[in-house]
């Protein structure tokens, strides 16, 4: 689906998909309506659905059950996202099951063209490694802005760690580079994302195992608002990620942008990069996009 207007999925199933499965691109009046996503738990970029730069999005009533994220509100990388400007804007997500994937809800990190106005309402996530998450970088560009995200009347199952926010993800060739992961503020221009407010009401999360909230933003550019009313978060006894009498850390690699499941223990990968956060400010420089 590329380029159109008024279009409906209705009571189907799709299942087995190598990649993303359902990616509609610059889609206005989409609704996705009472049907069926099943990817192999352990098959990695089977997303279930991402919606890139659409408008007017509905998804109600789908069951996912895949091998990375379950829905991610995707606008483009940098060169589309800063040239068309084609926001991924006004989306409803209700009444749907999101089971197994490594996030429920997720934004970016593909979205040089903001994510807007987007609201999820009565759903359940079982068992993802996140529950909501937004993951952003340095060169996403200016247009990269995240504004208007509500979540309410959500529940979560054995979710690792429910609320995750990561303005330094690595990912692309240069996602370890010192530009994106300096630990000091840079300059603001015209390549630096902003994410805006986020509203979560009425969530209630058991069984998490690692930090129940993580929220990473950028120096130079701050979260600007994060609003939390009712929001009920209960560890897991057993809890991989528990730290003794000190509490619970945000687990091995988060920082970085990753939590990736070893697919046969079902246990997060240990961090591949470290050590950025103490270098000297002359290494964050940056990189050719």
């Amino acid at each position: 689906m590329v380029d159109s207007e008024k279009v409906c999925l209705h009571g189907i199933t799709v299942q087995n998909s190598y990649s993303w499965t359902i990616h509609p691109i610059f889609v206005k009046h989409l609704d996705l309506l009472n049907f069926n996503i099943n990817n192999p738990y352990n098959a990695p970029n089977t997303d279930g659905i991402d919606p890139e730069s659409c408008e007017y999005t509905r998804i109600i009533g789908v069951n996912i059950h895949v091998g990375d994220d379950c829905i991610a509100m995707k606008a483009s990388k940098v060169f589309l996202g800063m040239k068309l400007k084609k926001s991924c804007e006004h989306t409803i997500i209700r009444n749907c099951l999101l089971d197994k994937g490594h996030g429920g809800i997720v934004i970016g990190s593909e979205m040089s063209g903001g994510v807007k106005d987007m609201v999820v309402t009565q759903c359940l996530m079982d068992h993802t490694d996140r529950g909501l998450r937004v993951k952003t970088r340095r060169g996403r560009g200016n247009t990269a802005v995240i504004d208007g995200l509500v979540f309410r009347n959500v529940e979560m199952r054995g979710v690792k760690a429910p609320f995750v926010i990561n303005m330094f993800y690595f990912c692309d060739p240069d996602g370890h580079s010192p530009y994106v992961q300096c630990r000091d503020a840079m300059p603001v221009d015209e390549y630096t994302p902003k994410l805006g407010s986020l509203t979560m009401e009425d969530i209630v999360a058991t069984d998490a195992q690692f930090a129940g909230c993580y929220f990473d933003g950028l120096p130079e550019q701050p979260i600007e608002r994060v609003s939390m009313k009712n929001v009920t978060i209960t560890f897991d006894p057993n809890a991989e990620g528990r730290s003794g009498r000190h509490g619970r850390q945000p687990p091995a690699g988060e920082e970085a942008g990753h939590l990736r499941r070893e697919r046969q223990g079902d246990r997060p990968a240990q961090r591949q990069d470290r050590g950025l956060r103490g270098r000297a400010p002359a290494l964050c420089q940056r990189r050719p996009f």
